[in-house]
């Protein structure tokens, strides 16, 4: 993959909407294409966070998994998403298990690279928080619809949704 492949796959990112081009062409240049294969678990609850992914292409699954070992799927990420998320922190962890559903291209940034990052460009930030207060409308809906909801809605609610993450627009 070529390194414009990583710098419009960070453009494509709303955390990177508020900083200059100078800071998303360095911050492509301190990431990596990885190629994952499906069924890769990618991290677990505990897990330090090491990268942030960008996909390119494939799919993953950002689930929770009860004492029982039922799985609340929280999140599913395809071509243009991002993942890990989490608070920049000394010492972050994950909080969610996530695996590879389909094999995927993913740009591949070291936390350590975005800790650089947040200094050298602190409205980095701002962008995290937007990101972030996206996010929470989506949970609470997704709280919502398993709490308040019988299987047959739930069930249309998440076909529905793999049409939209999945499917193609022309179709």
């Amino acid at each position: 993959m070529s390194d414009d492949v990583i710098l419009k796959t960070i453009q494509g990112w709303k955390w990177f909407a508020y900083v200059p081009l100078e800071a998303q062409q360095w911050l492509a240049a301190q990431a990596t294409v990885r190629q994952i294969p499906k069924g890769q678990l990618i991290y677990s609850p505990g897990d330090p966070v090491q990268h942030v992914f960008g996909v390119i292409s494939g799919a993953f699954r950002i689930y929770f998994t009860s004492p029982r070992g039922d799985e609340l799927i929280m999140e599913e990420v395809v071509a243009g998403g991002w993942f890990s998320h989490y608070t920049p922190d000394v010492g972050a962890k994950h909080v969610l298990h996530c695996k590879c559903q389909q094999t995927a291209s993913v740009v591949a940034v070291p936390h350590s690279t975005l800790e650089a990052f947040a200094e050298r460009w602190p409205k980095y930030y701002k962008g995290l928080y937007a990101e972030f207060t996206a996010r929470a409308v989506a949970v609470f809906a997704r709280l919502e619809l398993l709490s308040l909801h019988n299987l047959d809605v739930r069930m249309a609610v998440y076909l529905l949704r793999m049409a939209r993450l999945r499917g193609r627009a022309e179709a």
